[in-house]
């Protein structure tokens, strides 16, 4: 299901392997974990994510048509309708912004991507 924060609210969610994201005020996340990938998408607002590491189920966040992969690391996303922002404060992602290459961003970089799109899918 989606998880929600009104104006001025934050809230802490844990994940069921161990991960946690934080919700910023006025943000949204889906969250869907099987057995092959842990995916979470980022309708709106600015989530920080500290992933439990998991070599074989990569943790994977999805704001608009930017895809971030990461298997174990402490990352900032916030979207809004001009751009996705990510910062990566520990370990290393992966970015792919729709059909471009996809951009490594290690600690303690970040990376503005193209504004999020229709294509909110978690398939």
């Amino acid at each position: 299901g989606e998880v929600r924060t009104d104006v001025g609210e934050i809230r802490q969610l844990p994940l069921p392997d161990g991960s946690s994201v934080a919700l910023n005020t006025a943000s949204a996340v889906r969250v869907r974990f099987d057995s092959r990938e842990r995916r979470l998408l980022l309708a709106a607002g600015e989530a920080l994510f500290h992933v439990a590491r998991a070599a074989d189920r990569p943790f994977v966040v999805i704001a608009g048509q930017v895809v971030i992969t990461a298997v174990g690391t402490i990352l900032a996303v916030r979207r809004d309708a001009a751009a996705v922002v990510v910062l990566v404060t520990e370990g290393l992602v992966d970015v792919a912004d729709g059909p471009l290459p996809p951009v490594r961003l290690r600690a303690v970089q970040q990376g503005r991507f193209a504004g999020p799109d229709s294509s909110d899918v978690l398939a």
